[in-house]
């Protein structure tokens, strides 16, 4: 019985580290996709009147821009960062809780590690 609870509370408290970090991490991507139209947008505002002339500045052109190129960086700084951050510090762990118990056989993970990267680079393609 203190074994199923232990995994109930493990369970409560990485649901809620999942919580925080989405939100934190949609949090910070949205302000910076802000922040980043915001600059773009006045800085078009100060162009001179012969840049709007342009064909690769017309409004549609701009306003593509605007609309893109932060998303990508919300894109960016959002999920792929959270899941780049996330496995990380899995592997640190991994590793960490392998050198405890049994130093040779971490090694060898550690070792390997190479290896599962690159099938799992090729098995994504």
């Amino acid at each position: 019985n203190i074994l199923s609870l232990c995994f109930f509370l493990l369970a409560v408290f990485a649901a809620m580290f999942l919580f925080a970090q989405h939100y934190t991490l949609g949090r910070s991507g949205e302000g910076m996709t802000f922040a980043l139209r915001r600059v773009s947008f006045v800085n078009m505002l100060k162009m001179h009147v012969g840049w709007f002339d342009e064909k690769e500045n017309s409004v549609g052109a701009l306003t593509t821009r605007l609309s893109t190129e932060a998303t990508l960086v919300h894109n960016l700084v959002g999920p792929t960062f959270g899941v780049f951050a996330q496995a990380t510090v899995s592997i640190g762990v991994g590793i960490a809780v392998g050198f405890g118990f049994s130093w040779q056989i971490a090694l060898l993970g550690l070792v390997l590690s190479p290896l599962y990267l690159f099938c799992g680079m090729n098995s994504s393609k």
